[in-house]
């Protein structure tokens, strides 16, 4: 396969010279990379996948970690990563074209919640029944780099999943070491092994206060025992069954949840009942108060006229009707609901959810919009992504909504979502039969 893209590109290199003469094909080329961006900028998977040629050879960089994937492969991880919004941007854009292929050398900048890379890529391109199809995409060369924003730092936000505090979103391949251990067989199974090679800024949380914030609780204060490399996954139930009947030792079962797991890094607290616990902050950082949703029924009729009147709620009552015949879909559709919140927060709010799902192939929508409340009116904020809001809090003078994954999503256990800006999360490998 490098082979045979090696003399791919020795070819375009040679022919793309002879063919300046003829017309300028930069401008076409250029559509299709910007077209490119703009699905990944706007999270629209569909038109994404359409960019990409039948047959697909994608190789995905982060730091020293490189992985080939065919079409399938791709769009696979792809997938998950649309999860979640993105930011991505290319600049020093370079274009070797000739009539039937092109080569696009750019730097990308890539970030989503708190991981943030850059570096070199390549795509190739064919032409296909008249359109670019992307036929080979490369990430030459990748570095991280720390995100910005309110929830770019573990200190300022911490997830919490079982015991640990979440420091960091990804875990590198080589910051783990030894045999893997069961913490937690329960939905996510939870492994961890020793961390090994962290980079300063997460070592040094060995030792550190936390403080840990839970709705409707006093605050506590936790030491951290231990920093881990630590992995979530929802196995296939058919694995689960395995594993009983097998009778397979505690240490295999969680050598092989290892594997599957999507790893992150964790802070081991000791002090604290983490169990309904919604996040962990540095204890040196002035403490915040948080909120609890109260249902309010006098402003319900006017949260759902407001909803109503969104764009987003509008397309997805286009294509209901499309499909469904009459009635607004946030009543009428399957396992539909509609939830009306007023958070007492400096500047209070109004959050108005609506979701319905009929299975994995039916109708679904999902909106999550927030509101200001002034004199009993209510004026937009934002649509966030959508989120089961447990608590929210003033960080950096912006309001954060924390609580559990969306009412369509998989393999997002926890996140902390801003009215503005990228969210954190905890991501899951969800292997049990998800949509």
């Amino acid at each position: 396969m490098r082979l045979a893209a090696a003399l791919f590109l020795v070819a375009l290199s040679t022919t793309a010279r002879a063919d300046t003469a003829g017309a300028d094909l930069t401008p076409e080329v250029k559509k299709l990379v910007d077209a490119w961006l703009l699905a990944q900028n706007g999270g629209d998977f569909a038109a994404y996948e359409k960019l990409y040629a039948a047959k697909l050879t994608g190789v995905r960089r982060s730091g020293a970690r490189t992985v080939q994937l065919d079409r399938a492969g791709w769009m696979a991880d792809r997938r998950r990563m649309f999860a979640k919004p993105m930011k991505v941007s290319a600049s020093e854009l370079r274009i070797a074209a000739t009539p039937t292929t092109a080569r696009v050398t750019f730097l990308q900048e890539w970030e989503s919640g708190s991981y943030h890379d850059r570096g070199q890529k390549q795509l190739v391109v064919a032409r296909q029944e008249g359109a670019w199809k992307i036929a080979r995409e490369e990430m030459l060369e990748s570095e991280r780099a720390p995100a910005e924003g309110a929830l770019g730092a573990g200190e300022k936000l911490s997830l919490l999943m079982g015991r640990y505090a979440i420091v960091a979103d990804e875990a590198e391949d080589g910051w783990s070491a030894g045999a893997a251990r069961l913490d937690d067989e329960d939905d996510p199974v939870t492994t961890s092994k020793r961390a090994v090679a962290l980079p300063p800024e997460l070592a040094k949380w060995l030792g550190r206060k936390m403080i840990v914030y839970a709705p409707g609780a006093a605050a506590c204060t936790a030491t951290v025992k231990e920093v881990r490399v630590v992995g979530f996954v929802v196995p296939h139930f058919g694995l689960r069954e395995d594993w009983k009947q097998s009778n397979k030792s505690a240490r295999a079962r969680a050598a092989e949840a290892w594997e599957m797991s999507a790893h992150l890094v964790g802070a081991l607290l000791d002090g604290c009942d983490t169990t309904n616990a919604a996040f962990a902050r540095a204890a040196e950082l002035p403490p915040v108060q948080l909120v609890t949703p109260v249902r309010d029924k006098t402003l319900r009729a006017a949260g759902i006229a407001a909803m109503r009147a969104l764009p987003s709620w509008k397309a997805l009552q286009k294509s209901y009707l499309a499909e469904h015949g009459k009635g607004p879909w946030d009543s009428h559709a399957t396992d539909a609901e509609i939830t009306v919140d007023r958070w007492d927060l400096p500047t209070p709010l109004v959050t108005v959810a609506a979701h319905a799902m009929d299975g994995c192939a039916g109708f679904g929508g999902e909106i999550f919009a927030v509101y200001e409340l002034h004199d009993g009116k209510l004026t937009l904020v934002g649509e966030p992504r959508a989120l089961r809001p447990e608590a929210a809090l003033m960080l950096d003078g912006a309001p954060v909504f924390v609580g559990g994954q969306g009412w369509q999503e998989f393999g997002v256990a926890r996140q902390a979502v801003p009215v503005k800006g990228p969210p954190r999360r905890i991501e899951v490998r969800y292997l049990d039969c998800p949509c």
